[in-house]
């Protein structure tokens, strides 16, 4: 079983390897490939980081808005 197998998965990866402008340091998108690389990689961690910088906003702002609740509602009350 693993002599009809072994050359099969030793023959599955060489089409993987025929992307010529991937790796040619002459081709000229070979620069556009690094920077939508990069570009992809930074966008989940850009979105995360706003969502995790609104929450935290959130939360700093929730105790001004309930101390001014209360004031609001302190004098109201003292009419």
């Amino acid at each position: 079983m693993i002599r009809l197998l072994l050359p099969l998965l030793l023959w599955v990866p060489a089409p993987a390897w025929a992307c010529p402008s991937c790796f040619d340091p002459k081709d000229s998108r070979q620069s556009d490939f690094l920077w939508s690389t990069i570009g992809m990689s930074l966008l989940p961690l850009t979105m995360m980081a706003g969502i995790i910088g609104w929450f935290w906003w959130s939360l700093r702002r929730a105790p001004i808005e309930n101390s001014a609740g209360a004031a609001s509602a302190g004098a109201s009350a003292n009419v």
